[in-house]
């Protein structure tokens, strides 16, 4: 069986999935991101009249204080400050849509993981089985008991009040960090990364019936290649307006890995004779797909 590709590409994989199969996906996609975009522009375009001038002399200051040459520095023509300032309104844009309709572009995402993972990539969702090739790291004890009780609780979606509140925190400290260029979004994709990669599973824990141990377990034993995820997935979604975009590509490109897991999963459970009921489930078949294409996802 060819090998699934690095874990850092499948947020491209989605990408250039979601526009070869477009026509297919575009049903669950095209109303809330149409909501998207006109809340968008219904956003932006105040915000350039009423506060982009003000931002660019901000900047521009900003920029003088750390050195004189930048302030005066031009790209393509216009001053660099003015690409800033046009790069934050855009962004504050993007910040006040997943702040109000968070909850249903959530959904709408977990929906499209769905449409790709059990229709398109042909795959049954099988129970959890531990894979030998990924195993625990060797950590101190007490050490890797907190790490796993911290991953349990990231892998648990719990839709309350806090999680209400965080969200818009943690856009906010994205928003902010885009203040300074490249390093600013870099270092958020940085810090959101794990964070990101392991929602953007939450769904195939929920199909496997995975406990939170579980959960935990899964993601440690495969950390590294979360954190390629996450980071790369985390830089396209801090892009200003086309990060609205990569929000949706990333679940194309979540599902695509999971179906990879999954065929490994598949594999696993063949060797050990467990068959594929789903896990906590004894009614002997498996969540619907295709299973009639196994290779994985190598475009």
């Amino acid at each position: 069986m060819p090998e699934p590709i690095p874990a850092a590409g499948y947020p491209f994989a989605g990408m250039l999935y979601t526009v070869t199969n477009f026509k297919d996906l575009a049903a669950p996609v095209g109303k809330s991101l149409s909501v998207v975009l006109g809340i968008s522009i219904a956003t932006i375009v105040p915000l350039l009249f009423m506060t982009f001038n003000q931002q660019s002399k901000l900047v521009a200051r900003f920029l003088r204080s750390i050195d004189p040459r930048l302030g005066a520095l031009s790209v393509l023509g216009v001053r660099l400050a003015t690409w800033i300032a046009l790069l934050l309104c855009m962004g504050e844009a993007s910040l006040a849509v997943w702040v109000v309709l968070g909850n249903r572009l959530e959904a709408t995402r977990a929906g499209l993981f769905d449409e790709v993972l059990l229709r398109h990539a042909h795959v049954d969702i099988g129970p959890f089985v531990e894979d030998p090739a990924h195993t625990l790291p060797a950590h101190q004890e007490n050490k890797q008991q907190k790490t796993l009780r911290d991953l349990a609780q990231l892998a648990t979606h719990r839709s309350n009040v806090t999680d209400i509140v965080r969200r818009p925190a943690r856009a906010a400290v994205g928003f902010a960090l885009e203040f300074v260029p490249v390093v600013g979004p870099l270092a958020y994709a940085y810090l959101e990364g794990e964070r990101t990669a392991i929602e953007a599973h939450h769904r195939l824990f929920k199909l496997k019936n995975m406990s939170p141990d579980e959960r935990a377990k899964w993601i440690l034993a495969r950390r590294n290649d979360y954190s390629q995820f996450g980071f790369v997935a985390a830089a396209l979604e801090t892009v200003p307006l086309l990060g609205s975009i990569t929000k949706f590509t990333n679940a194309v490109g979540a599902a695509l890995w999971a179906a990879d897991m999954e065929r490994r999963q598949a594999t696993v459970r063949a060797s050990a004779g467990i068959g594929g009921e789903r896990h906590g489930k004894k009614t002997g078949k498996a969540i619907p797909g295709r299973a009639g294409n196994k290779k994985p996802f190598t475009q």
